[in-house]
């Protein structure tokens, strides 16, 4: 098994810090002033997952934030305007395909291409989630290459 193919994978969740929010620090919020780097944000309840997305996006020069819901994740994307949301399908508060609905119907946030992210993939689910206005659905655990194409392949079309 490859290094961290089983993050997401566990139906136990990780222990995550107080805030249900993590914004990028001082310095990546300097070095974005003079280089510009894709913003996306990452959104699930299970800390590890998130955590390893954000790893393997920062090593792809990505500036990343977590949101641990999807209420805080509706705010962030409000606020920030990140170029990709990286979203789980089964949130705690609120599901995932409820946010996207959400986000979809704001003028703010309707171009902002999100990639749905599940355990439970069938194809009533991937089905439900591109109808909701997801761009993309990928399955977990996260494959390295695959999370790399389809965010690669979605910034393309955003930009």
């Amino acid at each position: 098994m490859p290094w961290g193919a089983g993050f997401g994978s566990n139906p136990r969740k990780a222990r995550a810090p107080e805030s249900s929010c993590f914004c990028p620090s001082p310095m990546e919020e300097r070095m974005s002033k003079s280089q510009k780097f894709p913003k996306i944000l990452i959104v699930d309840d299970d800390y590890s997952f998130a955590a390893y997305a954000k790893m393997l996006l920062e090593l792809r020069r990505c500036e990343t934030s977590i949101c641990l819901d999807g209420r805080a994740a509706l705010q962030s994307a409000l606020r920030e305007k990140p170029d990709l949301i990286l979203m789980d399908m089964n949130l705690q508060a609120c599901k995932g395909t409820d946010a996207i609905r959400i986000l979809k119907s704001n003028p703010e946030t309707e171009n902002i291409p999100i990639l749905l992210c599940s355990i439970t993939h069938s194809r009533a689910e991937v089905q439900e989630a591109l109808d909701t206005g997801a761009a993309d659905f990928l399955p977990k655990p996260l494959k390295i290459e695959a999370l790399m194409g389809k965010v690669d392949g979605l910034l393309d079309i955003h930009e």
